[in-house]
C-alpha cells in the first residue's frame, strides 16, 4: 500500500476499561453511569490528542491509558487493588507492530511510579538507544530497578499512599475474611469450589491504529488479595 494511501486511513481508538465483575445485575446504576461518563472522557480527550500533528498511534493510546491511571474509578492506578501484603503494586505493558527495535515491553511491581503506563513508554522509545537509556535490552524489568531509571527519566513518582482509596481498602478486608473462613483439603491448598474469588473491574486496555501503525497498551488483570 502506497505511504499516501495509508495515511489517509481513518485512525481507530479502542477502550477497554475494564473486565470483572462490573455489570448491571451488581452495580448500581449510578457507579455504572460513572464509569460510562469517565470512558467517554477518556475516549474524547484522546481523540483531540489524536488530531494533533505528528502524534503517533503510541502517544494517542499511552495518553487514554494515562488518564484512567489517574481515575481512581479504575483498578490501574490510584485505586488498584491491593496484594495480601497490603501493598499495591503495579504492572503494565505496552506493544507496536512496527518501528521500534523492542516491539514490546512490560513493567511491573511499581509502587512510587504514578503513570507505569509512561514508564513503559520510555522504556519501548529509548530501546533505540545503544544502552536502552539504562535499560539495555531487556524487555521486562520489575521492582526498585525499573523505578529507578523512572527517576532518571524524569517521571513522576509518588509516595504509596497516593494509590490508596477507602474504597479498594474495604474490599481488601472484606476479601481477607472470606479467604480466612475458606476450607483447606487434606494437603493444605484451597478447594477450587471453595475458593472466593474476588475479581475487580481490572484489564484496561487501548488500541490504536494510525497510519498502519498500531499501539496496544494492556494493564494488566489484578484481583482483589493477590500475591
Amino acid at each position: 500500500m502506497p505511504d499516501s494511501d495509508i495515511c489517509n486511513t481513518k485512525p481507530r481508538i479502542i477502550l477497554h476499561g475494564g473486565a470483572g465483575n462490573t455489570s448491571h445485575e451488581n452495580v448500581q446504576p449510578e457507579r455504572l453511569a460513572l464509569f460510562r461518563s469517565s470512558m467517554i472522557r477518556v475516549l474524547q480527550s484522546t481523540r483531540a490528542e489524536l488530531a494533533k500533528p505528528h502524534v503517533t498511534a503510541l502517544d494517542a493510546a499511552c495518553h487514554a491509558v494515562a488518564l484512567m491511571e489517574d481515575d481512581e474509578l479504575f483498578n490501574c492506578g490510584k485505586g488498584a487493588v491491593f496484594t495480601w501484603a497490603r501493598t499495591i503494586e503495579l504492572e503494565v505493558s505496552v506493544m507496536v507492530l512496527s518501528g521500534y527495535r523492542k516491539r514490546g515491553v512490560g513493567v511491573m511491581t511499581l509502587r512510587h511510579v504514578k503513570n507505569p503506563i509512561k514508564l513503559a513508554k520510555e522504556m519501548l522509545i529509548r530501546g533505540e538507544e545503544p544502552d536502552g537509556g539504562g535499560a539495555y535490552g531487556h524487555c521486562q524489568l520489575c521492582g526498585e530497578e525499573v523505578e529507578e531509571l523512572a527517576k532518571k527519566w524524569g517521571l513522576e513518582i509518588v509516595d504509596e499512599d497516593y494509590f490508596w482509596t477507602r474504597r479498594r481498602w474495604d474490599e481488601h478486608r472484606r476479601g481477607l475474611k472470606k479467604e480466612s473462613h475458606a476450607k483447606r483439603s487434606d494437603l493444605g491448598c484451597w478447594k477450587e469450589a471453595e475458593t472466593p474469588r474476588h475479581f475487580c473491574e481490572d484489564q484496561f486496555e487501548c488500541h490504536c491504529d494510525r497510519c498502519s501503525k498500531i499501539a496496544m497498551l494492556l494493564k494488566r488483570s489484578q484481583i482483589e488479595t493477590k500475591m
